[in-house]
């Protein structure tokens, strides 16, 4: 089991808190409709159908009015935010929307039922605090654009209904505004109390502070901003070097007929942070300068392999490219050797003396497998004069990943003899054929990435024909693999193994609680069976005898997450985590006590 497993579990947890609103046109309209009819209502309990008309009165001048105003003059004060956008003001008047009309109803129910004089005006006037205290909270921690404007942006829309609020609502003694004014005093001090105690929390490595890796986090899950979490994962990370495997497969004219990249560099953590595009990256910037379908599924590595800079992924495919002409090229291959072992299964081909090996457990669940496994292999290979290109086909998962060391040990058992087999097979001349199919129906919120679904197809001389399919996603619901391989074979392809990326720009799109969807949560089985058949076929279309080359790139000095800065991170939203929890369950409590004390009792 890979060391940082833990820590990446922990991780992976805060996804769940993660959540998404309607979009901004419904919003709006929610709160016009809302303020009118919640409103009405309360105004109605309260003092029976002829006040039925004031009561939209105030809904619209009182309360929707001053959200929405308060909104459109906050746009013109942030219009060169990248993280407090129009949608995003609005959706603080929306959430305010529900707490002003909550309190319209309870105190017009408390009005029925006590004749309490001016209970309405005391119960807009708490919501006024409750909602000052919101604003001040989010837009102190998302804004960097200096104290007057946090300030004015925070308190205007309070501001407004609280002056809409005296105006409109029947309001028996100037004492009432007195009170909601002490009220939102005591809610304010709290809110400023929290954000100071979180702004004191220190990390131990290299002063990392919550509050900006907080919201670095969420200028890159939201606004794809990568800049400050990059910088942040790269004080708490690592330099490691690592290494490409790459597959080219060329005609008789020299030509690249296909490619197959194996980076063992994750493509994490989420988003475009980091190396989470890097299939993308290699298949489109090899596929321009070879002039040929490159595909690149998912070399065995793990979240501690995500490379802390987008900027590097660079450096990798300037390195890739001054190494490709050095490969050592073979026009001889074996046939595919399966083995299977526990339910672990490996396959191998070779291709001169570069065996090209696939590891499965499915369809039991799993997720990454750790890279110790992939160095155990190759050093097994090499003692057998064979360089091991080692493919994790990351293509069966449930909500938990249930790898265990029982099936590493079997996945290593099942490739050393998937090897030493292949090696005793015979060598001929093989065919190669590559095409590439992006279903326009699924995006990255239904688990597909750009490069779609891609196929290499291998045909070896006088026998079957082998099937390579890539599939670009963060691995594949549990039980899609068989059904999609028994269609293959159903269609005279002699086998097939279906791989996925693990491209993580699909992470962090919607709120799910493991951060995103595989492939076949989201994306039709029947007609996703039909695009890879497709593809496959299209390959097979252009086969055409080829050579193979095999390089090996070591890029040097690479900055990546590390074990260490996994459970560091891991550590930070623990332990950050529960003091916001521990403080917020001290403060704002007591805060809204003293502040509905001041408002109803005083």
């Amino acid at each position: 089991m890979w060391a940082g497993r833990e820590a990446s579990d922990r991780i992976v947890g805060y996804y769940s808190y993660l959540f998404t609103f309607p979009s901004h046109r419904i919003m709006i309209a929610a709160i016009s409709a809302l303020s009118t009819m919640g409103c009405t209502l309360a105004f109605t309990l309260a003092w029976g159908p002829a006040s039925a008309a004031r009561g939209i009165l105030y809904g619209l001048l009182g309360l929707a009015a001053p959200l929405l105003a308060s909104d459109l003059l906050a746009t013109v004060l942030f219009r060169d935010d990248v993280f407090l956008t129009p949608r995003r003001l609005t959706i603080l008047s929306y959430a305010s929307c529900f707490v002003y009309v909550a309190m319209a109803l309870l105190s017009s129910l408390a009005l029925v039922f006590t004749g309490g004089d001016g209970l309405i005006a005391r119960g807009i006037l708490f919501a006024v605090a409750v909602n000052a205290f919101l604003r001040h909270i989010t837009i102190s921690v998302f804004s960097t654009r200096g104290l007057k404007r946090n300030l004015a942006t925070a308190f205007m829309q309070p501001a407004l209904c609280l002056a809409a609020g005296i105006v409109l609502l029947p309001v028996p003694s100037v004492r009432i505004p007195v009170l909601g004014m002490i009220g939102i005093a005591i809610v304010i001090g709290g809110g400023q109390l929290m954000l100071w105690v979180m702004g004191r929390w220190e990390g131990a490595h290299s002063g990392l502070r919550i509050m900006p890796l907080f919201r670095a986090f969420v200028l890159a899950w939201a606004e794809e901003v990568n800049g400050p979490l990059e910088d942040q994962i790269a004080r708490v990370g690592e330099e490691r070097d690592l290494s490409v495997d790459s597959l080219i497969y060329r005609d008789v004219t020299g030509g690249c007929r296909a490619a197959m990249i194996v980076p063992y560099i994750h493509p994490g953590p989420f988003r475009n942070v980091g190396s989470s595009a890097m299939p993308e990256v290699l298949s489109r910037r090899f596929g321009k300068e070879l002039g040929c379908e490159v595909l690149v599924p998912h070399g065995v590595s793990t979240h501690e392999r995500d490379l802390a800079h987008s900027g590097e992924s660079e450096r990798v495919t300037e390195a890739i490219t001054s190494s490709l002409a050095s490969g050592r090229s073979s026009d001889l291959a074996s046939p595919v050797v399966r083995v299977e072992r526990e339910g672990a299964q490996a396959s191998c081909q070779l291709f001169g003396d570069a065996g090209l090996i696939t590891l499965t457990l499915s369809p039991k669940s799993c997720d990454d497998l750790p890279e110790e496994l992939s160095n155990r292999i190759m050093e097994a290979a090499s003692e057998m004069g064979v360089t091991a290109v080692v493919v994790d086909s990351h293509n069966s998962l449930l909500q938990e990943d249930l790898l265990n060391d029982s099936d590493v040990d079997n996945l290593y058992r099942a490739a050393v003899e998937a090897i030493s087999r292949a090696r005793e097979a015979p060598r001929r001349a093989f065919s190669v054929g590559a095409a590439r199919v992006v279903p326009k129906e699924w995006g990255l919120d239904d688990g597909m990435g750009p490069c779609g679904i891609a196929a290499l197809a291998v045909r070896f001389e006088g026998g079957q024909t082998f099937a390579y399919v890539v599939l670009d996603g963060n691995n594949m619901r549990s039980g899609l693999r068989e059904p999609i391989v028994d269609a293959l074979k159903a269609r005279g392809i002699g086998d097939a193994e279906v791989l996925t990326s693990d491209t993580h720009v699909v992470n962090a799109i919607g709120a799910t609680s493991r951060g995103y969807y595989t492939i076949g949560e989201r994306t039709e089985e029947e007609r996703l069976i039909e695009y890879v058949v497709e593809a496959v076929e299209t390959a097979i279309s252009r086969l055409g005898r080829c050579s193979c080359s095999h390089s090996r790139t070591v890029v040097e000095g690479l900055t990546v997450l590390g074990t260490e800065g996994l459970r560091f991170l891991g550590d930070v939203l623990e332990s950050a985590f529960d003091l916001f929890r521990r403080t917020a369950l001290a403060v704002v409590p007591a805060s809204l006590l003293l502040a509905a004390t001041a408002v109803f009792l005083l």
